[in-house]
This record gives structure tokens, C-alpha cells and sequence, in this order.
């Protein structure tokens, strides 16, 4: 992925990939997914829907 920087809300950021383990789990009709390094959790009716939360997660604001 090519390093990408832009300004959202008044916060200059750096877009950068990171890699990280979503470990799901079926709760009932439910899919709950965790992220361990992120310390995020998500669900939805399917393994996408539970999953696509995280993705967005990992904003951190830098100094611009």
C-alpha cells in the first residue's frame, strides 16, 4: 500500500498498512470478532459485517 496523507476533522494523518488477528466467534446467530493487538471487538450477522468495523479502528491523530 502506498503511504497516503490527508486531513479529517482539523487531524493530520498518515496512512499506513498495519497487520492484525481477528479471532471470531459464533454467539448464537451472531458472529462477534476480536482483534487482539487492537483490543477491538465488532459483530454482525456475517464474518464481513463483524470484521469490517475493525478496519477503520486503528486511526491515531499526528502532529501536522
Amino acid at each position: 500500500m502506498i503511504p497516503q496523507r490527508g486531513v479529517e476533522s482539523g487531524y493530520v494523518w498518515d496512512a499506513m498498512e498495519i497487520q492484525f488477528t481477528t479471532y471470531i466467534f459464533k454467539e448464537g446467530r451472531t458472529l462477534a470478532a476480536h482483534a487482539l493487538e487492537l483490543d477491538v471487538a465488532s459483530c454482525g450477522g456475517t464474518r464481513e459485517k463483524a470484521v469490517e468495523p475493525q478496519r477503520g479502528s486503528a486511526f491515531v491523530p499526528g502532529r501536522g
